[in-house]
Formats: C-alpha cells, structure tokens, sequence
C-alpha cells in the first residue's frame, strides 16, 4: 500500500465554546481547577496535606463524557495513524 504524500490534519481543540455537532451530541467538558482537586490528589499520597502542593492545588483536569457518536469523531486520527503504521509493516 502506497502512503500518501501528504497528511492533512483535521483535527481541532474540543472546548464548551466551538459549536462542532448538534446541541445534543455536543461534548461537555466539566473542568477541574488545582484548587478544587487539592483533596484529591492527596488521596494518592499518603500523608500528603494541601499545605504540602505548590500553591496548595492539586492537578488540573478536565472530564469528558463519551457518547456514542463522539467518540469515533475523537479516536478516528489514533485508528488512522495505527493503520497506515500497519500496511506499511
């Protein structure tokens, strides 16, 4: 199989402002500040205090709620990367 030769990347930032799909199919990405996650990333170390983290926060973070039609939207670069990386085996 001949690779092309040239790669067009088409993929963008997923944020809660770019309108990109229908409302309902829209992703949501609640996002998580240092601040808020303090607590939690001491869960992982123990003995680890809030006081202990720079600035008293934690990691920064955000969640993303998969759906059905979202995510091979999201995987499809991975899965075409794996593909032209396996006909040219």
């Amino acid at each position: 199989m001949q690779l092309p030769s040239k790669i067009i990347d088409i993929s963008m930032t997923l944020d809660n402002e770019t309108v990109s799909d229908p409302e309902i199919m829209r992703p949501h990405i609640e996002y998580r500040s240092g601040a808020d996650n303090a607590e939690m990333v001491c869960e992982f170390f123990p003995g680890l205090k809030p006081e202990d983290l720079p600035d008293g926060k934690g990691w920064s973070w955000g969640k993303l709620p998969w759906s059905p039609t979202t995510a091979p939207t999201l995987t499809r670069p991975i899965i075409s990367i794996r593909s032209i990386k396996k006909a040219t085996r």
